[in-house]
């Protein structure tokens, strides 16, 4: 083998050494973060009457909603996990207690996907 080739390969195996060791001192940050977003939420709606939340998610993720009250977390049927859709919809319908306190109430909204998890959150309002 001629001096020439040796010191090509030498180099690449250098340059490849390099390129290793950066990758495991500065590993490369995840810049693909995904989107949620809270599209509509029924307020101000009256207690009894039933509420609507959608959102826009990617496809295929995994869903949930939490409705906050002043008694705590709501256990209302329809807050349930959801899979978002092809279109990356995803809504929940949920009925307001009769005996809900009027006041401005949180909703937090979470998404996961890819082994990724983000939250949204909202306010509505029960007169």
């Amino acid at each position: 083998m001629s001096k020439r080739k040796l010191l090509g390969i030498i180099a690449v195996c250098v340059i490849a050494i390099i390129a290793v060791i950066a990758v495991v001192i500065y590993p490369p940050t995840c810049t693909s973060e995904f989107s949620l977003d809270i599209v509509s939420v029924t307020s101000p709606i009256s207690p009894g009457a039933y509420a609507t939340l959608n959102a826009s998610a990617p496809p295929g993720a995994q869903c949930s909603i939490v409705v906050y009250y002043k008694s705590g977390p709501s256990t209302a049927q329809g807050l349930y996990n959801k899979q978002a859709d092809v279109n990356g919809d995803v809504s929940w319908t949920w009925k307001v207690g009769t005996r809900t306190t009027p006041g401005s109430w949180r909703i937090v909204v979470t998404a996961t996907y890819e082994g990724r998890r983000t939250s949204q959150e909202t306010y509505f309002t029960v007169r």
